[in-house]
């Protein structure tokens, strides 16, 4: 994805995130603006600082004034419901004749905890599927 439609990916998650109603450091929006702009350029959690502190821009456009950790990242990426945006990404284009969706993946839950909502019958999309971790 060129870096040009950016600012484009950013408005539109504005418009599908709603507002937080806690007060936290960070906003949902927020942490969902700064994991794309990760996932496009294929940094990871704990390198984030070092791209971002190079690149003010995604800073900028993100909203944040201050670089949210590796652990921040981490812990509130598993708490954001990332199904609900990707089905509101995906509802914004009707498919009446043909469309063409680019996506990008991030990973919504541990291998464990998905195996565990789909034995409870609690998995949010029991179509969709998971990632296994670097120790399982």
């Amino acid at each position: 994805m060129p870096p040009q439609q950016i600012p484009l990916i950013m408005e539109i998650i504005d418009n599908i995130v709603s507002p937080d109603n806690r007060k936290r450091k960070y906003t949902d929006r927020q942490i969902v603006k700064t994991l794309i702009v990760l996932q496009i350029f294929n940094i990871s959690y704990r390198s984030d600082r070092i791209f971002l502190t190079n690149y003010e821009d995604y800073i900028r456009m993100a909203g944040i004034k201050e670089i949210p950790s590796f652990q921040t990242l981490s812990r509130r990426a598993r708490m954001i419901d990332l199904h609900a945006i990707n089905n509101e990404i995906t509802s914004l284009y009707s498919i009446e004749s043909i469309a063409a969706i680019d996506s990008f993946m991030i990973h919504t839950c541990k291998h464990s905890t998905a195996m565990r909502r789909k034995a409870w019958n609690n998995y949010k999309d029991l179509a969709s599927g998971w990632s296994k971790t670097t120790k399982g």
